[in-house]
């Protein structure tokens, strides 16, 4: 009994000074905060196509700019029976603004290429020209020619004739002489 008496005192008196240290502190402890993860900022980019002809529902239609011909035919409900589909390409990129014109079988058209780009009018698409086709053009030699093919490789089609204006050594007037003879 005088064991137990002697260290059980002992033993009191380490656990009430445990606690008495445990409990002194009256700071709250730190609180643990889990840093934020880093947002992810998508810029969804979209782009409006005006599709014409036989299709169901012609019309304007929003879509992502990465979207393509056969896309914006599917959203317009498909083609008509009487459609001439052969007439389009469906795997081409489309391009903000663009316009798509579904003919009917019946309809007899030059081709779009055909009238936009031939020798007769002397008209060149700057997203698709040659180095040759675009020396052709009034004031545009072979170092500019490269340099617009680099612009379009490096940034992708032109949207707009006036976007020549960023292509190194092309400046307003060189534009303005430009104008009549070139298209997107």
């Amino acid at each position: 009994m005088e064991y137990i008496k002697k260290y059980g005192i002992i033993v009191g008196f380490i656990v009430l000074s445990l606690g008495y240290f445990l409990f002194q502190n009256d700071e709250e402890p730190p609180e643990f905060t889990v840093p934020k993860q880093q947002e992810i900022v998508t810029e969804d980019t979209y782009i409006y196509v005006d599709i014409k002809g036989a299709v169901k529902y012609p019309g304007v239609y929003k879509l992502d700019d990465d979207s393509r011909v056969f896309h914006v035919v599917q959203k317009a409900g498909g083609f008509l029976q009487e459609a001439d589909d052969l007439a389009i390409n469906l795997s081409e990129t489309l391009r903000d603004e663009m316009v798509i014109y579904v003919p009917l079988l019946s309809e007899e058209y030059p081709l779009i290429t055909d009238v936009i780009e031939n020798e007769d009018n002397g008209i060149i698409n700057i997203n698709t020209a040659t180095q040759l086709e675009l020396e052709s053009l009034p004031g545009v030699g072979p170092s500019t020619a490269k340099s617009i093919i680099a612009y379009r490789e490096e940034h992708g089609e032109f949207v707009t004739v006036d976007d020549l204006l960023n292509v190194s050594g092309i400046g307003e007037q060189t534009l303005a002489d430009l104008k009549p003879y070139i298209v997107v």
